[in-house]
């Protein structure tokens, strides 16, 4: 176990604005709860503190190791830490001041990557959550979410209990219909996402849309279906001419709009922004107020570009190309948006593609 050196410590809080306790002899970590790997915090992995009922949002670029949160805890004040990072798989611990192991975990349950720390703390004093990506993957966004009860600042003070922190998703499989939980999305929450005059805005990172297939027939049914991969579609010269013949994955936004009385969540390709930033989204356009499909170029397509270099008769010139996944009216689009996470889901026509889309926020 490893310990860190007091004028150190003692220089790291006073960085980060905040006074240091001693911690109490009973703080001390348990062997089974200690881990080797984990050492002292060097410095740019203190990334601020957070206060009982506050959910922080922390970017980890991957170096150095970790990140963490100072807590000011108070004896005999429950702890419970949640830390999720969408689409990735979150490890944290949970220290004392003097940098001990005091408790550590990685997934919280069956069907989930979060990761989740209840203790009752032995002292009045700093404790850290401590925490990074399991397999060291880089620029992931860290959602730590702190409710605390009892102790000398809790409820023993008289005030209100904090809200407990939201139950864990039960899975992160976008086909998965109770992969997002949560409550409907309101018109305040909505606008504090997108921020005053927004007519789009990205509410969270880029995903891989995911495609399933099964066989279907009217007289036999549809058999089971194959394990979710990317989706992927073969791309056309913009100018309607040559088939590229090449079939890539792509990537797809969120981005939320508030007109009038009118929620909407849009799922668009990531190149839309590029090839055409203006331009009216095309895609998935869920209307949240009236749970409806809003129609783009007849059939609500979803659209991808690609750049490529194109040989000519003048030399080689940059050329778009193009491919449109059909995501129309003929097709069933369910789409489910909560304060949480939002999740898309189109069958086609003939049942025999779903794809999918799972964001968290």
């Amino acid at each position: 176990m490893m310990k860190l050196g007091m004028g150190l410590l003692v220089t790291m809080m006073l960085g980060a604005g905040c006074a240091v306790a001693d911690a109490d002899a009973n703080d001390e970590p348990t062997a089974e709860a200690d881990e080797s790997e984990l050492r002292t915090l060097r410095p740019g992995e203190l990334a601020g503190t957070i206060a009982c009922g506050e959910t922080k949002r922390v970017r980890h670029s991957g170096s150095p190791t970790y990140r963490a949160l100072a807590i000011a805890a108070q004896k005999g004040q429950a702890l419970d830490v949640r830390v999720s990072a969408p689409g990735h798989d979150a490890v944290a611990w949970l220290t004392s001041a003097s940098n001990g192991t005091l408790a550590r975990n990685d997934d919280a349950g069956a069907g989930t990557k979060d990761a989740r720390i209840a203790y009752t703390a032995k002292s009045t004093s700093r404790h850290h959550v401590v925490f990074r990506e399991k397999n060291y993957e880089d620029g992931v966004d860290f959602d730590v979410t702190l409710a605390c009860s009892g102790g000398a600042g809790g409820t023993d003070a008289g005030g209100p209990p904090p809200p407990p922190p939201p139950p864990p998703p039960s899975s992160d499989d976008p086909f998965d219909a109770t992969s997002c939980q949560g409550s409907p999305i309101t018109m305040a929450q909505a606008i504090a996402r997108i921020g005053a005059g927004n007519a789009f805005k990205e509410i969270a990172p880029a995903r891989k849309l995911m495609a399933r297939k099964r066989s279907c027939n009217p007289v036999t049914g549809c058999g089971a279906w194959s394990a979710p991969a990317p989706a992927t579609t073969t791309f056309y010269m913009a100018s309607g001419g040559d088939n590229y013949n090449v079939a890539r994955p792509f990537d797809v936004n969120l981005m939320f709009s508030v007109t009038g009385n009118a929620i909407e969540a849009v799922i668009e390709d990531v190149s839309n922004r590029s090839h055409c930033p203006g331009c009216t989204p095309s895609g998935i356009a869920w209307n949240v107020t009236t749970s409806k499909l809003r129609d783009h170029y007849g059939d609500a397509a979803l659209f991808v570009y690609y750049p490529r270099w194109t040989h000519t008769s003048s030399g080689f010139q940059l050329m778009d190309t193009w491919a449109s996944v059909p995501l129309g009216p003929q097709a069933t689009t369910s789409v489910t948006v909560t304060d949480r996470c939002t999740r898309a889901s189109v069958l086609s026509k003939d049942s025999q593609t779903e794809y999918a889309a799972l964001f968290r926020y």
